[in-house]
């Protein structure tokens, strides 16, 4: 990309380039990716642990929803 060009044409060292430039830029849907799966693994925890009456995180965030814990929802 241009903008990593212009790094490495101001005399920025390899490292640094990669660090402020390259991985900021790549860490965007990297990041976008990981709140998705992360969202679908909460619903299946949801799901499972509510069908069979399981203790755990997600009959919690069940319950915090149902009656509206904003700060269980929040956290």
């Amino acid at each position: 990309m241009d903008y990593i060009r212009t790094a490495r044409g101001k005399g920025m060292r390899e490292r640094g380039v990669i660090m402020e430039h390259a991985l900021r830029n790549a860490l965007i849907p990297t990041v976008t990716v990981i709140g998705l799966t992360f969202a679908n693994i909460m619903t299946g925890t949801v799901l499972a642990e509510t069908i069979f009456a399981w203790p755990g995180i997600g009959l919690y965030a069940y319950n915090a929803c149902i009656t509206l814990d904003f700060p269980a929802i929040m956290g």
